[in-house]
């Protein structure tokens, strides 16, 4: 039989849900100092919505792109509060449709992993994430952001 997982266990670099998942993308948003950038399918969790927000207020350059809703799948009213609040800063794609989920923080910190940004994913669900410094990726990924932002 296999033992749980230790949280001394994990590399520091390794984010895993549901042991560090939220502390670490929290911490990790409350420290921006001058941009967020993320891919995401959507933003449905209000602790970080109230954390976006935040940012957003005290002058972070935030850039949001989520997947495009259709008629089958609506925000709920929080999520389109959140959504609309954050006007300027999030743009809907549909093609190729979002399934990425990456953070970035003041061009140096990225996070790619499989989380979406719900309670469910990061309380409930086994995720995995990889916190990244190299700079090569970092503007690989940039590269890659601005041009679907640019659409």
């Amino acid at each position: 039989m296999s033992q749980p997982t230790k949280m001394d266990a994990l590399h520091p670099n390794l984010v895993v849900c549901p042991f560090n998942c939220r502390k670490r993308i929290e911490a990790l948003l409350n420290h921006a100092q001058s941009s967020i950038v993320m891919y995401q399918q959507y933003i449905a969790d209000n602790d970080i919505q109230k954390i976006l927000r935040a940012k957003k207020n005290d002058g972070v350059d935030i850039k949001l792109i989520l997947g495009k809703f259709d008629d089958k799948k609506k925000a709920n009213d929080t999520d389109q509060q959140f959504y609309d609040a954050m006007s300027g800063s999030v743009k809907f794609q549909s093609s190729p449709y979002v399934h990425a989920k990456a953070i970035l923080v003041d061009g140096q910190f990225l996070l790619v992993s499989s989380m979406n940004i719900s309670d469910t994913s990061l309380d409930k669900n086994r995720e995995i994430g990889i916190l990244l410094v190299n700079r090569f990726q970092i503007e690989k990924l940039m590269g890659v952001f601005m041009k679907d932002w640019s659409r």
